[in-house]
């Protein structure tokens, strides 16, 4: 499975098109945690795949939430804190 998911993202990202899907991944220290990606082709004027953007996102404990079934609030740090709908 693992080889046609890497497969499947090639075939996407050569072919111009973004990818987006959850991979497990390893830490530095050999911890697995699952990440969420977004990989866009850059192409030149021609068309042509010249390079990649990759964005990635941490998200083990998102999913661990949402396997364990629970509703509770995300955890938000003290220094951001969602918008006010008051002033809307």
């Amino acid at each position: 499975m693992v080889s046609r998911l890497y497969r499947d993202l090639w075939n996407t990202i050569l072919a111009g098109k973004v990818w987006r899907g959850e991979v497990t991944n390893r830490r530095k220290d050999g911890t697995p945690y699952e990440e969420e990606m977004t990989i866009t082709p850059v192409l030149d004027e021609g068309g042509t795949v010249r390079n990649f953007i990759a964005m990635m996102q941490d998200v083990t404990e998102r999913n661990r939430r949402r396997r364990n079934g629970s509703s509770e609030t995300p955890y938000y740090p003290r220094r951001w804190r969602p918008p006010s709908t008051e002033s809307w």
